[in-house]
C-alpha cells in the first residue's frame, strides 16, 4: 500500500498494536517521532513486553534446549 494516496491519520487500517520493552521508551519514542504524521493515533495500541527470562520455565525443556 502506497501512503502516498492517503492524508496524514487516515490511512486505512482497523487497528495497530505495538508491542514495546517497559526499559526501552526511547523506542517508543523514536516510533511516535517517526510515524506521527502517518498513523491514526486513535488506534494505535501500545503494549508492554514481557523480560523473557522473566517468565516461568525460562531455560527449562521443552522450550529451551
Amino acid at each position: 500500500m502506497d501512503s502516498e494516496n492517503f492524508s496524514p491519520g487516515q490511512l486505512p487500517v482497523d487497528g495497530i498494536y505495538v508491542i514495546n520493552m517497559e526499559r526501552r521508551s526511547d523506542r517508543w519514542e523514536s516510533f511516535q517521532s517517526a510515524w506521527c504524521d502517518v498513523l491514526p493515533w486513535d488506534r494505535v495500541v501500545r503494549f508492554s513486553a514481557s523480560e523473557g527470562v522473566h517468565l516461568a520455565g525460562f531455560g527449562e525443556r521443552p522450550w529451551f534446549r
